[in-house]
């Protein structure tokens, strides 16, 4: 058990992707943001929902995807490793899905009879699949969590038009 313990507390910041997360149904604003602001830590944030991917190229293929946006800066613990298509060698970065781009789970690739460079349709939104994700430091076991994963910049989701009243959308404050 103290193993355990001691490993968990070891490697939790990274399996939180920061120091501390704040996590609401609801957009992060106001005086939170701003305490954690004056505190003079790193932050960055992470809007994760359930939603249709489509292959843009033959949209008869679709596949329920957790949708990631993610803002610059993130994960501010752990090391996002991506490859440059499956069975390419994995490097760790410290960006994010440029706008426009996506990485994606292999999963999601086979599932949509896709490849790196074609393209994915998110809501109102074709974006072009850049990389594919090998490890996501903060990856939950939530529900959504065993859809494969799709990640966009944050900037680009107002876009897609994909949260809407009624959608199930968690929200995260990382602060490192």
């Amino acid at each position: 058990v103290d193993r355990i313990r001691l490993g968990l507390e070891r490697d939790a910041a990274q399996l939180l992707a920061a120091d501390l997360v704040l996590i609401s149904d609801t957009p992060i604003t106001g005086p939170l943001r701003d305490r954690v602001r004056a505190a003079g830590l790193q932050m960055a944030e992470t809007v994760t929902f359930p939603s249709m991917a489509l292959n843009a190229g033959d949209l008869d293929r679709n596949a329920l995807a957790a949708v990631k946006a993610v803002s610059k800066g993130y994960p501010l613990r752990g090391t996002l490793r991506v490859k440059a298509e499956p069975g390419a060698a994995e490097t760790p970065t410290r960006d994010v899905p440029a706008p426009g781009s996506v990485w994606v789970d292999p999963q999601l690739l086979q599932a949509l009879g896709a490849q790196t460079g074609d393209g994915l349709k998110l809501g109102d939104v074709v974006f072009r699949i850049d990389r594919v994700i090998a490890i996501e430091p903060d990856r939950g076991s939530g529900f959504i969590n065993f859809a494969p994963r799709v990640m966009i910049n944050l900037d680009d989701l107002p876009a897609t038009q994909l949260v809407t009243t009624g959608s199930r959308v968690t929200y995260r404050l990382l602060a490192a």
